[in-house]
């Protein structure tokens, strides 16, 4: 059995296509990224449906990782966001063409599944409280820039700003992480 003990000879085996190596991405990451699906779809069974399509991309698309712009992790989470997004954009569609709005359909609602790997109290910890007001609403809560301007009667430009400042300040505390070791 080969073991992946670094993010780097993972990275390795699955640009060459290994499937062994895709296996051990899946069991790795997939109850995160299903997690963080989950709460912008809040449909268990369309998280699921959605978290297959987003390992598709990841193996389809693999040849588009750049280590050298954030973790393996980092990029699956938005690989999975834009997954759950896109989604939920065609439900908004569906749903306006039926005269409904999203927003009055019942919700469940999910408890912060990104804390379980520690990810949202090392965000919050590191950043002001309007910083994580907006990285809260654009990353956990799928919220796009106009509609965080709107909720909080923001500019457009402001909203975008902090989103890039809180980044910034995010970066050097991720790409630490990069050169980790990935145990198995």
């Amino acid at each position: 059995m080969i073991k992946y003990t670094t993010e780097e000879i993972l990275i390795g085996h699955l640009r060459q296509g290994d499937k062994k190596a895709f296996q051990h991405l899946y069991s790795r990451y997939s109850k995160a990224l299903l997690k963080a699906i989950l709460l912008i779809v809040k449909d268990p069974d369309e998280a699921e449906d959605l978290l297959q399509d987003t390992y598709v991309k990841v193996w389809q698309r693999f040849h588009y990782y750049n280590p050298e712009l954030g973790t393996l992790f980092t990029w699956l989470l938005k690989v999975a966001r834009n997954t759950a997004l896109s989604a939920l954009t065609r439900r908004k569609l569906v749903y306006s063409t039926l005269d409904i709005e999203l927003n009055d359909v019942a919700a469940v609602e999910y408890g912060p599944v990104v804390d379980a790997i520690g990810v949202e109290y090392l965000v919050k910890g590191a950043l002001s409280n309007r910083e994580w007001q907006v990285i809260n609403m654009a990353y956990w809560q799928g919220y796009t820039h106009e509609e965080i301007a709107t909720q909080l009667a923001l500019p457009v430009g402001t909203v975008k700003s902090r989103i890039y400042k809180s980044i910034s300040r995010l970066r050097p505390i991720f790409n630490y992480t990069q050169s980790s070791a990935i145990h198995v």
